[in-house]
């Protein structure tokens, strides 16, 4: 019986004009032009292979078919559009090679076998490299998992003399030894970072749908959806009627719709079963850690999710952090709610496992976060203050990362622990009351109950800086003492970073007593002391000391030495990116005055609008005496 060829000479088959499969597709009515990406194509001419690898719904065919249509030369490039289940590769390809004039005396039959015989590919990179152009071919939506097919298209690349270049985009990387090709400089890659739009090019599809946002709500939408530009445009479609789109854009932030079921239909459910498990149970944490992926259910995780992003499917290895995956946001809450709706008590269980995780390797803030998802507000509460994140409270507030998962506490949680983390919350906030009724209520709730040194060691801090700003003097001054005193007891915990920074405030708050008592060298002891033992995570209060020893140098009259002082405490704080309210008023009164002294008007101004910025910052009687004091100066040299 004889052997069936693999291929038949023939006279080259004409198909039909309508094919559409070979024809480059349109653009969308809408078409933001990339131009940084179509000059990245441009300057790939030297590249036999130009992969365009990215998630579903990048842009990935909209790109190439704008640089065929807009920068290509109809006559030396030639396209193939493959759908789901297309698996022959060379019948296309020897079509379209067919159709730009090369000279081919062999085609393959339609049952074709993967793979070509050695001496036909050879005879076809013969015939490339003979044409009178260079020539590019478009293989569009193509997944090249096939080892025979890659073997052979590999060595067309390396045999047809530079004369071909290939693009392929794809979901899923192709089974080419890549690691050669990048090697060799003879790959261009486009990604899934490359393909996300800028803040201006999303702009630009949103004018497109009619649509003209401000920038900061650009930018909001932007972040939210990665840079994603199918989730741009079903945001977009989500805001037509919208009577004030600004505003309307929180909303549709929040909202899934359209967005979600593209990315069930075309991502999710796309998956094997094993595969989209995995997604499901993954999607808990917000970082995915090397460790605590094996401590989920899926041991070989770490394997299958770097395979995950190689296959495009919305997982971003960390380039700063070796090991760790992520899933962008509108992605992750999406595979949170698919699994909440799938398996109800699974996403409880899975947050205790990551909880326990991060106990154990030292990460309070990701366990507190973890334990609140569950439920658990006493845990989370008890964790807060048991590893001294009280600083951390009182730096950002209920807007910061750990202020944000602590403010949705609810009120019938009555320790002392989740009081005291109302009273840091308040106090951060601005709310003196609030902080002070919430310190009261964690002395009732504490009961004959044993008084653990973090507990006390909290709660006399936040009575120091309460006291700052009350009018009796004489409580300030014990209250400070106090302060220091459990912050030096002989406690293992004292040397902790966390705890020294809790001295320090109290040695800002001496700081503030002393120059209260007028007592400035003992005022500028402290504050030098305070700033001098902070350590690296505690720059805000570092800048908080520099900014009130600038504020006693001013005074004593030393204002050359105050400029150089307040000069670092605003180095300090905008190497963190501390935000005005946030920062320490003191810094900002001490250059007003020094302004004031050398008669430089404007800048008085200046300095008073930004004494007024931070929250509590006409509360201390200190500050607002130096306020007043300067805007008396201030009007007395105007007249």
């Amino acid at each position: 019986m004889q052997t069936p060829r693999r291929f038949e000479k023939t006279d080259p088959v004409r198909r039909p004009v309508a094919d559409y499969r070979y024809l480059v597709p349109g653009l969308p009515k809408a078409h933001t032009r990339r131009r940084r990406l179509l000059d990245r194509l441009d300057s790939a001419a030297a590249s036999p292979l130009v992969l365009v690898s990215a998630p579903a719904g990048t842009g990935k065919t909209t790109l190439v078919a704008d640089w065929v249509r807009t920068r290509r030369a109809a006559h030396t490039t030639g396209w193939v559009s493959f759908e789901e289940g297309d698996e022959a590769l060379w019948p296309q390809v020897t079509t379209v090679l067919g159709d730009l004039g090369v000279d081919l005396s062999v085609r393959p039959i339609s049952s074709a076998p993967h793979s070509m015989d050695a001496h036909l590919l050879s005879a076809l990179a013969g015939a490339v490299t003979e044409h009178a152009s260079p020539l590019t071919i478009v293989l569009d939506h193509f997944e090249l998992t096939d080892l025979d097919q890659a073997h052979d298209l590999d060595y067309l690349l390396r045999h047809c003399a530079g004369r071909l270049q290939v693009v392929v985009t794809t979901r899923v990387d192709p089974v080419l030894p890549l690691y050669r090709y990048r090697l060799a400089n003879s790959v261009t890659e486009v990604r899934a970072a490359d393909l996300a739009f800028t803040d201006e090019e999303a702009a630009d599809v949103l004018v497109l749908s009619g649509f003209r946002l401000r920038p900061e709500t650009v930018r909001a939408l932007n972040t939210r959806t990665n840079g994603w530009v199918t989730g741009l445009r079903f945001a977009a479609r989500a805001l037509a009627g919208a009577d004030d789109p600004d505003r309307a854009v929180a909303r549709v932030i929040a909202e899934t719709g359209d967005m979600g079921e593209y990315l069930l239909g075309e991502v999710l459910d796309a998956q094997e079963p094993a595969v989209r498990a995995l997604l499901l149970e993954s999607s808990i944490p917000d970082v995915l850690h090397p460790g605590l992926v094996e401590a989920l259910p899926h041991h070989s995780a770490v394997r299958e999710l770097g395979m995950l992003t190689r296959m495009n499917v919305f997982v971003e290895a960390l380039e700063d952090s070796p090991g760790c995956y992520r899933y962008p946001p509108f992605f992750r809450e999406l595979l949170r709610a698919q699994l909440a709706y799938e398996s109800p008590d699974r996403p409880g269980e899975l947050h205790r496992i990551c909880a326990r995780w991060f106990v154990d390797h030292g990460s309070a803030s990701a366990a507190i976060g973890h334990l609140a998802a569950t439920g658990a507000w006493p845990e989370a509460a008890a964790r807060t203050i048991e590893e001294l994140l009280v600083s951390d409270l009182l730096r950002d507030g209920s807007r910061g990362g750990l202020g944000r998962v602590l403010r949705d506490m609810p009120e019938d949680v009555g320790t002392e622990e989740a009081a005291l983390v109302r009273a840091a919350l308040a106090l951060a906030d601005g709310d003196l009351k609030g902080s002070a009724d919430a310190l009261d209520a964690a002395r009732d709730a504490r009961g004959a109950a044993t008084v653990t040194w973090p507990v006390e060691l909290t709660c006399a801090v936040l009575d120091a800086v309460t006291a700052r700003f009350g009018d009796d003097l004489e409580n300030a001054d014990v209250t400070v003492a106090q302060a220091l005193e459990v912050a030096s007891a002989d406690d293992h915990r004292a040397s902790l970073p966390a705890a020294l920074g809790l001295r320090a405030l109290s040695l800002i708050c001496r700081g503030t007593a002393a120059l209260r008592h007028g007592d400035l060298p003992a005022a500028a002891t402290a504050a030098a002391a305070a700033a001098e033992s902070t350590l690296p995570g505690l720059e805000w209060i570092e800048q908080a000391a520099l900014g009130q020893l600038a504020m006693v140098q001013a005074i004593a009259g030393e204002l050359e030495q105050a400029r150089r002082t307040a000069a670092e405490a605003a180095a300090v704080a905008d190497c963190i990116g501390l935000p005005s309210e946030r920062r320490s008023p003191a810094a900002a009164l001490g250059m007003a005055l020094v302004s004031l002294e050398q008669y430089d008007l404007d800048a008085v101004d200046a300095h008073l609008e930004q004494a007024s910025r931070p929250l509590l910052a006409t509360e201390n009687p200190v500050w607002r005496g130096l306020l007043a004091q300067v805007r008396a100066g201030l009007l007395r040299a105007r007249g």
